[in-house]
């Protein structure tokens, strides 16, 4: 468990969320308001959690805004991975360069993340594996013949940000991937973190709404 998210309050402007975000690199935030029923002893305005904020929850805002502004400005370069590379390798990477998405080296944009590793790990074929392999057996096994690889969505380097925040709203888009039309490659990455932050934080006349 972590304990360094803090909560913020249901009318609190989204500048705040954004800079819980950026402080605690976790991207959901939990949301306080006042309980307006007395509860025992406590006061009136005692103040719940009944809602989270997480960075997907804005890519409509960003959608709905027109934003013109080239998605190859804001992304990340894609760390690809041999697809005979293990688990506790691609772990490994992600650990150290703090991200959670990890490209497979291809002719097409497949990828993998920390949450289909996280889905393997608690499914019946990895609690097997571990049974009878231990921790080390389950985090050498290779990441293509055992993870669910995701075929990742590839737009041009001058999709506009708002059209990229309207494909990642999609649940089954974790990120987008560049497509290079002179090499063919697949080098860059866009994620709703990107968009949201590297977006709104740099834009005072969007984070004041």
């Amino acid at each position: 468990m972590d304990n360094s998210v803090v909560p913020v309050e249901m009318d609190s402007p989204i500048k705040e969320a954004l800079e819980v975000f950026e402080r605690t690199r976790f991207a959901f935030i939990p949301i306080l308001t006042k309980k307006e029923d007395k509860m025992d002893d406590l006061d009136d305005s005692f103040k719940v959690v009944t809602a989270s904020l997480a960075i997907r929850d804005i890519l409509p805002l960003i959608a709905e805004a027109n934003l013109n502004i080239p998605i190859s400005e804001l992304s990340s370069q894609l760390i690809s991975l041999d697809a005979r590379a293990s688990i506790r390798i691609a772990l490994d990477y992600m650990l150290n360069n703090g991200i959670r998405n990890i490209g497979i080296k291809s002719n097409l944009p497949h990828i993998i993340n920390d949450r289909k590793i996280l889905e393997f790990l608690l499914s019946h074929n990895g609690r097997m594996v571990l049974l009878e392999n231990g921790i080390a057996g389950l985090a050498d096994l290779n990441i293509v013949d055992n993870l669910d690889i995701i075929s990742a969505t590839s737009v041009k380097s001058n999709t506009t940000v708002s059209r990229a925040a309207e494909l990642l709203m999609d649940i089954h888009n974790p990120c987008l991937i560049l497509e290079d039309n002179e090499k063919g490659e697949y080098n860059y990455v866009i994620t709703p973190w990107d968009i949201v932050m590297r977006t709104l934080l740099g834009d005072d006349r969007i984070i004041k709404r």
